[in-house]
This record gives structure tokens, sequence and C-alpha cells, in this order.
């Protein structure tokens, strides 16, 4: 197993541009999140995945959302479903059609736990050949029928906090903080999958590879600041990356932007978009 630590002396090795390309060439992306009083989540992690570099970005939220998500982010493509159970298998096919065009997906931001967030959560495993990304409402789904993701057959990365993946693999908080690399790395293996665990100091684990966060600041304990992480990497993944290193870059990333923030906001003040404005100046600080 190797270990790495993601500190200011981490280094991104980001992908060159060349110049006869276009947006399709850096990422079609799919953010699934967001419902009617939850549209500040979608909303997030469609911006930061445009500050990551992606070259689309679609998101498949509840109709409603999409005035309050064009104002906050215009260049977003837009496409919606009514949560009507009895109108699912009608929607299935405008789902389908969204996931197919996809280079990469994120699936849980605000979208809920109700009956038609589990149908979308369950047609997306059985549908999509895409890396993807489970995150927030996602993972509470996931965690009363794990198995379902066995049998996907693209990457995984999955982004609990500590309460998450205490609901996913039954254990207690203390006990989790207490082992926090030990059970990411256990449960990668188990599932073949790339783990976020995020706290204080972020683990992020596969099967093969360890890295352990020491970046980033109280100020980061903020609503709407795991959307962004999220956003970011799926970003990354719809860009070309591995699973493993969109991940490492992506708590890398946010963290950095977290910390440069704060220098202006201070911990206080800090909010989830204040990381996305200092997501450039992350990156560019940081390009091996």
């Amino acid at each position: 197993m190797k270990k790495s630590l993601i500190d200011h002396q981490f280094k991104l090795e980001l992908n060159i541009r060349t110049k006869e390309t276009h947006k399709g060439d850096y990422g079609k992306v799919l953010i699934v999140a967001g419902s009617k009083t939850m549209a500040g989540a979608a909303m997030l992690s469609t911006l930061a995945a445009y500050k990551a570099g992606s070259g689309i970005v679609k998101v498949l939220t509840e109709a409603g959302n999409e005035s309050p998500i064009f104002s906050f982010v215009p260049e977003a493509i837009v496409s919606t479903y009514k949560k009507d159970i009895s109108q699912f298998e009608f929607e299935k096919n405008n789902i389908s059609a969204d996931l197919e065009w996809a280079d990469a997906i994120l699936m849980g931001p605000g979208m809920g736990t109700d009956d038609y967030a589990v149908k979308v959560f369950e047609h997306i495993l059985e549908t999509a050949h895409v890396p993807l990304v489970i995150d927030a409402d996602g993972l509470n789904i996931l965690s009363k029928n794990l198995e379902k993701i066995k049998s996907y057959d693209a990457p995984i990365i999955i982004t609990p906090h500590i309460g998450e993946m205490s609901r996913l693999i039954k254990r207690n908080e203390k006990e989790i903080l207490e082992n926090r690399d030990t059970l990411a790395i256990l449960f990668s293996k188990e599932n073949n999958i790339t783990t976020v665990l995020k706290s204080d100091r972020t683990t992020v684990a596969d099967k093969d590879t360890v890295y352990i966060n020491k970046l980033g600041n109280p100020g980061m304990a903020t609503a709407g600041s795991g959307d962004v992480l999220s956003g970011v990497i799926v970003s990354l993944l719809g860009q070309g990356y591995s699973a493993e290193k969109a991940a490492a870059f992506g708590v890398f990333i946010h963290s950095k932007a977290g910390d440069l923030a704060k220098e202006i906001y201070g911990e206080h003040s800090l909010l989830a978009r204040n990381i996305i404005e200092a997501i450039h100046k992350a990156i560019l600080t940081s390009i091996q």
C-alpha cells in the first residue's frame, strides 16, 4: 500500500490543453442533484465543475430548479424531471439519454431520498457505464443497499463524511475517526471503489494507494463545501483522470482553495462559494 501526503508540497499533474480543441474535449459532466428545497447543492457542484476545467456541465434536477441554476451558472445545461413516481417509466428514456451523453456523472447532492430519488439512483447504477461520483443523498440511498455498486462496470468514487460512512459500514463514528485510514482502505478493497473519507484530515483510499490530506481549515465546515468537492472531483473524472488521481487532485484543489479563501474571509465568514472563487488560484499555483 503506497502512502502519500496531500500538503503544500503536493503538485498537480494536469493534462496540457492544445490549441485545436473544443469544449467537448474537456469532459461532458452530468450532475444529478438538487430538489425543490435544495437547489443550491446542484448550483455549487455545477459551478465548481466548470471552475475545475469541465468543458460542458449538464444538471439533471427536479423541475422548478431551472431559474436559480441559470442565474447562478448561466453556462449550465439543465435537464429536469417531475417527482411523480407514476411517470417514472416515461421519464426514464430522457434520463437514459442524459446518461448516454455524459463522460462522468455525479449523483446525490440535494437530490433527496424519496421514492423517486431512489428510482433515479437505481436506474443510473443499472444503466450508466462511465465513471461515477456518489455523494450526499446518493450515499444515504446507497447505505440501504450497498450491493448495488458491486455490479457497476466503471470506476466509482464515494465521498462520505464520518456520519455517512457510519451508515455505510454500520460502525459508530468514534470508531471510524480512530481508524479512518484502515477502514477507508478496507471499504475500498471490499467494494472495488475509491473512498474519499471527509473529516478534519480527509483520507483518499483505493485498493493500492492511500492519500492523507493535511490541508484545509475549520472554516470549510460550512454548508455546501462537500458539494463543491464532489463537483471538482467529477470534473476531473470527465477530463479523463483516473479515479485515484481525480479523488486526490480534487481533495487537494478543494482544500487549497479553502485555505486561500480563508486568507480573504477568515474562518468565521467562509462560504462554499468562496472556495469556488479560489479554485483557479489553487490550480495556477500548484501545476507541476
